[in-house]
């Protein structure tokens, strides 16, 4: 039976968010429900209806009377007006997802994706006379992860380092090597890499192997 180690699983972590129409008023009971429309809402950068990045969804609520409320059970915040909420992350249920990876073991998180964040820091602010806040997603992410230190009892193996002679290569035109022994041309040698995760059960972390072929 293949196992899937906590370690190798990473979190996602949206940068954007999904407008739906509500059966009713109440923000928070319109959680959950599609009403069979996306809300009228969409966004010109993405091009699909019902999609808006989060800088979008800032700009809503400080500029075109949408209201944030926090839903408690799903630990998460959703945009409300007149019948449209929007299911989205912002730095609060970040935070909440970085905690939850750290408590859990996880590999990490991964955004999708960081153009959808604030770059300019413009429109995710508490007013608009508040200063500017850039990537405040991003920064959410890095602030919480850099609680917790990293550290090792590993101990340090010694390395036997092993000394290539150059002596029978030839520098080419494309900056290859041809190795004499290896090819009767003086032609670099193609290879094909494959990369894929090893689990190592000693150090309990995912490691990258590799293997090499030869196609020409």
């Amino acid at each position: 039976m293949n196992v899937v180690h906590d370690i190798c699983l990473q979190i996602g972590i949206p940068g954007y968010g999904r407008a739906f129409t509500a059966d009713g008023r109440d923000p928070l009971k319109a959680f959950g429900q599609s009403g069979g429309g996306s809300g009228s809402v969409s966004s010109p950068y993405l091009g699909e209806s019902g999609l808006l990045t989060y800088f979008e969804i800032c700009k809503k609520e400080l500029k075109e009377g949408f209201k944030r409320y926090w839903h408690q059970q799903h630990q998460i915040p959703i945009s409300f007006k007149d019948g449209t909420w929007i299911g989205y992350d912002d730095p609060d249920s970040v935070r909440n997802k970085c905690q939850y990876v750290k408590r859990e073991g996880f590999g990490g998180a991964m955004v999708w994706t960081l153009d959808m964040d604030d770059f300019t820091g413009q429109f995710c602010r508490k007013s608009k006379q508040s200063s500017l806040n850039k990537f405040p997603l991003i920064s959410a992410i890095k602030e919480e992860f850099e609680l917790d230190e990293l550290t090792t009892t590993s101990s340090t193996q010694s390395i036997e380092i092993t000394t290539i002679s150059l002596s029978n290569q030839t520098n080419l035109s494309d900056e290859m090597f041809s190795n004499a022994s290896l090819s009767s041309s003086s032609s670099s040698s193609k290879f094909k890499l494959y990369y894929f995760f090893l689990f190592n059960l000693l150090t309990s972390s995912c490691l990258i192997g590799s293997t090499i072929h030869i196609v020409a």
